[in-house]
């Protein structure tokens, strides 16, 4: 049985802590973790909660704290590892993650697409948004660590539920290739 305070010595598990990592339970578990190891690298503030059973390294959280967009990139991140690796980060959270200017700003929410099988019976759960809809690979695409949909791809499912923030983000675009 491992005591809470006894330190992990894993140099696997210490090699994953020096890297940017973000991982549901399960996952932190397969990479070999044990449950009192886990508890403790949370209580000593190397892996931080950033979604409902799902922890990030110190680097990982240190990289999001950077700046707005790597912020929400790592929510994102955080939300997939939560819900599924095979949802895309689309709409406003595409945007935001791609640097689009959104006008208003939109609320802080994941906004992630689904394949249409995969759909849950709620549109809207623990701060995410979901959309059903197959995405081709041509329209994926990663960016700042997670997959989100190509800028064009964004710009028209933001214009397709808002249309203020999608002439905002049409604006932006076009200017860009002037």
């Amino acid at each position: 049985m491992t005591c809470h305070h006894e330190k992990v010595t894993n140099s696997s598990a210490l090699n994953t802590l020096s890297k940017s990592r973000v991982r549901n339970v399960a996952e932190w578990y397969a990479d070999g973790l044990t449950r009192g190891q886990l508890r403790s690298l949370v209580r000593s503030g190397d892996l931080i909660r950033v979604w409902p059973a799902v922890y990030a390294t110190r680097p990982a959280v240190e990289w999001g704290r950077s700046n707005p967009q790597r912020g929400h990139a790592l929510r994102v991140i955080a939300a997939r590892a939560a819900v599924g690796r095979d949802s895309v980060a689309s709409h406003q959270s595409a945007g935001l993650i791609h640097g689009l200017d959104l006008f208003p700003q939109p609320p802080d929410l994941v906004v992630l697409t689904r394949p249409p099988g995969r759909r849950s019976g709620r549109r809207k759960s623990d701060g995410i948004y979901f959309h059903a809809a197959a995405l081709p690979d041509a329209q994926v695409t990663t960016a700042l660590g997670t997959r989100v949909t190509t800028v064009a791809r964004t710009v028209v499912d933001i214009a397709r539920v808002s249309y203020a923030h999608g002439l905002c983000s049409v604006r932006r675009q076009v200017v860009s290739l002037l």
